[in-house]
């Protein structure tokens, strides 16, 4: 499962079981996007009867498997004076419902002792507790994750009741609140600004006069900390540059603009063009100035820098943080770059291939056929995925039929060694159109510096061209089939995303079982290898999305260091 974009709004539920599933769901993309990032994910419960069924939802198998549980930290945004075990215990509700149905390391359960005949002495050591364990935002708050609010008729959320001296209060984080004469029971509660410094804020219905529910969860998120980074994805051919806003999390691109690499000598020269180019765009922006860069790069990065393929110039990320003013620049792999956009892509950049069931943080694979054949592997570190590029696309051709054997023995009287690579990349559509029929030639095939490429594809699609048809199916076959050789390598119970420029051009053909026929033939393992997702990246932008995520990343990470 991909997380989703979390986007602040109100949504609008069908009943309590569908605001109970609607809020799970949320749950657990910011349990995702924020392990991802920050390596845990530091949650204030509610209080009250409101989130009762999520609570509950939460610890059934279908949600509980996809929360990496040993990196959630529990806290409570207010907590009755009563002891743990009685029935008004906020602590209590949660224990019964959730803590002792999910895996969640007692150490990460961080309750308000409020039981304490001192209350206001309670309040003392629950902010001590805090200001321990959570960064602190901008303004001296703590910084949670997500809170949960349950909203009483009366409007209150958290014991913060109309006219509490806690909606008001700037230095403490968590005191006294004022009671209404109506309720039996003292409490400690987080101040509304300590609540406010959440990322992500999550509020459950209350009753509406007459008592008919309102089934609503109003959703804010973290619009404060905005943050401009500049990306890029540089090959041999072209180099795309981007300044992108991060504003909570969201990217958004302001200004890009792409360069033919050839024509350049120096990537320095590139930059600079590019920095006065987006001066306004730049300048416009609440910091003006760059707080990061990535950059996703066709070639191997060697430490803190990278030669590019096909070019006399490189990346040295020492002089690129000289020149753009940033101690955060980020060299990666381009395919590492893609790796690490898998999981800021929208709904509508992905096609799913097969749905299949995936483990939850288990090993996923990537690749990507474009110019060359790129492949690699992404792995679960405990907090998020990490990408290991790969030469995959360089090992040994291993045809399966009959008609790939005769390929092979074809391609043997040209090539010394015969790799994946040559004939499932851009250049492979005319080495497999001249293997089927060198006798059937098109303009691009004898235009000195064409691509014949498009050509192919674009008659292929067509059906104008009886070779052209047969020589995309062999594509689509060849690619299917390494695809599963990767995914059976990697055991990639994760899922397998097809991302570089060929597959959205050719998707109807990719889409039309040919691919997933040749991904799953593999003797004993064909069962297993249906219930692997598979999906294909339709962004072709997802490098540079890749490496300002990771810039960003980075940037965050250092920036949350100083606040420490």
């Amino acid at each position: 499962m991909l997380p989703r974009e979390i986007l602040p709004g109100v949504y609008v539920c069908a009943d309590a079981a569908d605001l109970a599933r609607t809020a799970a769901r949320w749950f657990v993309d910011w349990a995702w996007q924020s392990i991802a990032k920050d390596g845990n994910f530091n949650v204030a419960l509610s209080g009250g009867s409101t989130p009762r069924e999520l609570y509950g939802l939460l610890a059934t198998p279908e949600f509980r498997a996809q929360v990496d549980w040993s990196r959630v930290h529990l806290f409570w945004g207010d907590e009755r004076a009563v002891p743990p075990e009685s029935p008004e215990s906020n602590y209590g509700m949660a224990r019964r419902e959730l803590l002792l149905r999910v895996p969640i390391p007692p150490s990460n359960v961080h309750r308000m002792e409020a039981e304490d005949p001192n209350i206001g002495r309670a309040a003392h050591n629950y902010e001590a507790v805090l200001r321990e364990f959570l960064s602190l935002d901008d303004r001296g708050f703590p910084r949670f994750h997500l809170v949960l609010l349950g909203l009483g008729p009366d409007g209150h959320a958290a014991s913060l009741f109309p006219g509490s001296k806690l909606l008001r209060e700037t230095s403490r984080w968590v005191s006294t609140p004022t009671v209404p004469k109506s309720l039996r029971t003292s409490r400690s509660a987080l101040a509304r600004a300590a609540g406010q410094a959440a990322r992500g804020r999550a509020a459950f219905p209350c009753r509406r006069g007459g008592g008919r529910p309102a089934f609503s969860l109003a959703v804010a998120t973290d619009s404060e900390r905005e943050v401009m980074i500049l990306a890029g994805d540089i090959g041999g051919t072209k180099s795309n540059l981007a300044l992108m806003e991060k504003k909570g999390d969201r990217f958004r691109v302001v200004f890009i603009y792409r360069y033919p690499s050839h024509e350049y000598t120096r990537f320095e020269d590139i930059i600079d063009d590019f920095l006065s180019r987006g001066r306004d765009f730049l300048s416009a922006s609440p910091t003006g100035r760059i707080a990061a860069a990535g950059f996703g790069v066709a070639g191997p990065v060697i430490g803190r820098g990278v030669r590019i393929t096909n070019l006399t110039w490189g990346l040295d990320a020492d002089s690129l943080e000289r020149q753009l003013g940033t101690p955060h620049v980020v060299l990666l792999n381009d395919l590492e770059a893609t790796g690490y956009s898998l999981a800021w892509l929208a709904p509508e950049d992905i096609c799913t291939l097969n749905e299949g069931s995936a483990a939850p943080q288990a090993t996923q694979a990537l690749i990507a056929a474009g110019t060359g054949l790129g492949e690699a592997i992404l792995m679960w570190n405990g907090s998020r995925y990490i990408v290991a590029p790969s030469e995959g696309g360089h090992a040994d051709f291993a045809p399966r039929t009959e008609k790939e054997i005769e390929l092979l023995r074809y391609l043997k009287t040209m090539y010394k060694f015969v790799s994946f690579e040559l004939v499932v990349s851009g250049r492979g559509f005319l080495t497999l159109h001249e293997f089927l029929d060198k006798s059937v030639r098109h303009p691009s095939f004898d235009e000195p510096g064409a691509d014949p490429a498009p050509e192919i594809t674009k008659l292929g699609l067509e059906g104008s061209c009886p070779v052209c048809v047969e020589t995309l199916d062999l594509f689509v076959t060849l690619y299917g089939a390494e695809a599963g050789n990767l995914a059976l390598k990697a055991l990639a119970r994760g899922g397998i995303f097809v991302a570089g420029g060929i597959a959205p051009k050719i998707l109807p053909k990719i889409q039309n079982g040919a691919f997933f026929s040749a991904f799953c033939e593999k003797e004993k393992f064909q069962e297993l290898l249906s219930h692997f997702p598979v999906h294909v990246v339709l962004n072709e932008e997802a490098p540079l999305l890749g490496a300002a995520a990771e810039a960003a990343a980075r940037e965050l990470v250092a920036a949350n260091a100083g606040a420490r």
